[in-house]
């Protein structure tokens, strides 16, 4: 399972709100919660380094919603070395306990998140709360 982004969509509102096609992905036919989900993407990526971080220390549940819409998935282990369980929740998705390797569910949320980063300081949002936010959290996952 991996976190993916579409650089192309990220947009700043008038109210400094950061959108963003976002989505999970496995394999070529698994999308939640849609291919090219439009969410508030700085806040969501800021949910899930939160969600490694308490991984990492020893908490064995993490959970990270969507923000427009009701989706959620929830992140439940302890073998972060390993595979970790991942269930997903929302409108057309059966809550479901699906096996995930956490190195490559990691990576692709430290790739996603540093890019989105990167993009919004190019664009000049980088004063923006949520920005500095996740910039903080991504320093802090080293």
């Amino acid at each position: 399972m991996k976190v993916l982004y579409e650089p192309e969509s990220l947009d700043a509102a008038k109210s400094g709100a950061v959108w963003g096609d976002i989505w999970l992905q496995e394999g070529d036919a698994f999308f939640f919660p849609e291919f090219r989900w439009n969410d508030l993407i700085v806040n969501v990526l800021s949910a899930f380094c939160i969600a490694l971080r308490d991984l990492e220390s020893g908490i064995e549940l993490a959970k990270v919603s969507f923000l427009d819409g009701p989706y959620s998935t929830t992140i439940c282990g302890s073998n972060i070395k390993g595979s970790v369980l991942m269930n997903v929740d929302g409108p057309g998705f059966d809550v479901s306990n699906r096996e995930v390797n956490y190195a490559v569910m990691r990576d692709s949320i430290i790739v996603c998140s540093g890019d989105v980063y990167n993009q919004c300081l190019r664009r000049g949002w980088g004063a923006r709360r949520e920005v500095m936010e996740l910039g903080q959290v991504l320093r802090a996952l080293g």
